[in-house]
C-alpha cells in the first residue's frame, strides 16, 4: 500500500513544477501579509491516531520556522470580478449564510486547484500543535483498547502524575471518579480529562486485583530522543532513536549528545526511521552540533534565489555517524542525513526516504482551522532534491515486518546488521 501510495504522490508531484509555472504567468502578483497567524513549514502531513489522554489527532510533521512577506499585493481584474461576485452572492442570497464557512470551502478549492499535495487544509490543528511543540498538559497516560474493548494503559509519560502515581503498562482502567470506563472507547477518556481540570480519581485493574490512583494534571515533556549505549566487538556504541523534531527535542538530544560525549563512544547510530520531520530550527541546531561552523546544512530555492543555511557552533566529533532509515523517514530527517552524508561522509542504512523536499507555510483563517502552501523547495548541501526520488541508503537493507510488529529489539534486522558491521 505504501509503494503505491508513493507512486500515485510522485506522478502528482511531477507536473507540480509546470503547473507552478504556469500559474506564475496567469498572476503575476506578490502576495499580501495576512492578519492571520503563520508559520514557514517544510511537512509531511499523515493522519494517524495516536490513542491517548493527551490527543486523539493528526500526527503533523515537517519542518517549521516563522516567516511573513511584507510586499503589496496587487488585486487582478479577476480577482476583482471574484470579490464582486462573492459580494452580490452575500448580499442577494435569499436563506442564511455561514460566511466562515463559505470562505474556508473556497480556501479549500483554491488550494485543490492548485495540483500540489502539500498545499491543502489541515483537519486537525490541535494535534499538530500538540505535536510540534512536543509538551501537553495532562494526567500522562497512553492508552489504547484491548481485544476486549476496555481502556489499556501502554505507558506513563517520564514526570506525569501517572509515573509518580505507580501506573503501569498493562493496566486496565476501570473507571474515572464516576464515570465507568469498561468497554468503553479510549475517546471517553480522552473528552473526560480534556473537559475537566481535576484531580481525577482513577480506578485500574491488574490480574484482578484493583488500585485507586489520585492524579492531577501537569504539563508534560514528550519524550522524543531515546538513548542506549551498547558494546559489540570492544566497540562501544551510542543508539538514539529521533521519533520527532519538536520544539523540546534539541534540549533533549543535547543532553544525551554530552552524555555520549562522556561515556567516549567509538560508533552513534542515529535511527530516523518513521521519522516524519518536525521544526526547521530544531532540526538545523541539532545538525549544526555535529558538523564544523560553516558548512552548509542545506539551502532554499524559491524560483528567484537560492540560499544557503550555515551551521554555527558545532564540530565534528571523534566517532563515525551512521543513520537508520526507511520509507517513513521524511522532511526534516531526509534534511539531517544530507547535511551529515555530504559534509562528513554518514553512511545511511536501511530503505530509500519517502522524499519530501518542498517548502510550505502554515496559516491560520479566522475560524482557527489551518492550511498549507507550497512557498520554495530546500535542497541538500550539494544542491540536491530529495523530491527526485528520496535519499538511497549508501547500504540497502529492509526492515523486518516482524519487527514492526512486535518492536521487541531480536527482530530488528537492520540496527543487528548495522551493529555488527560497525564494530568489525
Amino acid at each position: 500500500m505504501r509503494n503505491v501510495f508513493k507512486e500515485k504522490r510522485k506522478n502528482i508531484i511531477k507536473n507540480y513544477d509546470i503547473k507552478k509555472k504556469a500559474l506564475k504567468k496567469k498572476i503575476k502578483q506578490k502576495k499580501k501579509r495576512s492578519k492571520f497567524e503563520s508559520s514557514e513549514v517544510v511537512m509531511l502531513l499523515i493522519l494517524t491516531m495516536l490513542v491517548s489522554v493527551f490527543m486523539t489527532s493528526a500526527a503533523t510533521i515537517g519542518l517549521s520556522q516563522r516567516a511573513e512577506k511584507d510586499a503589496p499585493f496587487e488585486h487582478s481584474e479577476e480577482f476583482k470580478n471574484f470579490i464582486r461576485n462573492y459580494e452580490f452572492i452575500i448580499e442577494n442570497y435569499y436563506g442564511e449564510i455561514d460566511e466562515a464557512e463559505l470562505l474556508n470551502d473556497a480556501t479549500k478549492s483554491i488550494l485543490e486547484a492548485l495540483g500540489d499535495p502539500f498545499s491543502n487544509m489541515i483537519d486537525a490543528p490541535a494535534g499538530q500543535d500538540t505535536f510540534l511543540e512536543g509538551r501537553f498538559r495532562g494526567i500522562g497516560v497512553e492508552v489504547v483498547n484491548d481485544n476486549d474493548g476496555n481502556i489499556l494503559v501502554l505507558r506513563t509519560f517520564e514526570g506525569s502524575a501517572a509515573n509518580d502515581a505507580g501506573i503501569k503498562g498493562g493496566e486496565v482502567l476501570v473507571s474515572i471518579d464516576d464515570v465507568d470506563l469498561l468497554g468503553e472507547n479510549t475517546e471517553v477518556l480522552v473528552e473526560y480529562v480534556a473537559g475537566k481540570e481535576g484531580p481525577f480519581e482513577i480506578v485500574a485493574s491488574k490480574d484482578g486485583e484493583e488500585t485507586t490512583y489520585t492524579l492531577e494534571k501537569r504539563m508534560i515533556v514528550i519524550p522524543s530522543v531515546h538513548l542506549e549505549v551498547l558494546e559489540e566487538n570492544d566497540t562501544k556504541i551510542g543508539y538514539m532513536r529521533i521519533d520527532l523534531f519538536s520544539e523540546t527535542t534539541l534540549s533533549q538530544f543535547r543532553s544525551k549528545l554530552n552524555d555520549l560525549d562522556d561515556q567516549n563512544i567509538d560508533e552513534l547510530v542515529i535511527d530516523l526511521r518513521s521519522n516524519s520531520g518536525g521544526h526547521l530550527s530544531v532540526v538545523y541546531e541539532i545538525a549544526s552540533l555535529l558538523l564544523e561552523e560553516g558548512m552548509v546544512v542545506y539551502k532554499t530555492d524559491d524560483g528567484e534565489n537560492v540560499n544557503e543555511v550555515k551551521a554555527r557552533n558545532g564540530k565534528i566529533r571523534d566517532y563515525n555517524i551512521s543513520f537508520l532509515s526507511n520509507g517513513g523517514s521524511a522532511s526534516a530527517s531526509e534534511l539531517m542525513m544530507a547535511a551529515l552524508r555530504e559534509n562528513i561522509g554518514s553512511k545511511i542504512y536501511g530503505e530509500t526516504t519517502y522524499g519530501k523536499g518542498t517548502v510550505q507555510q502554515i496559516r491560520e483563517v479566522s475560524d482557527g482551522n489551518n492550511y498549507t502552501i507550497t512557498i520554495k523547495r530546500w535542497l541538500t548541501p550539494d544542491g540536491n532534491w530529495v523530491q527526485e526520488g528520496g535519499l538511497k541508503p549508501d547500504i540497502e537493507i529492509v526492515t523486518s515486518d516482524e519487527f514492526y510488529m512486535t518492536g521487541l529489539r531480536e527482530n530488528d534486522n537492520l540496527l543487528l546488521e548495522v551493529i555488527e558491521k560497525i564494530s568489525e
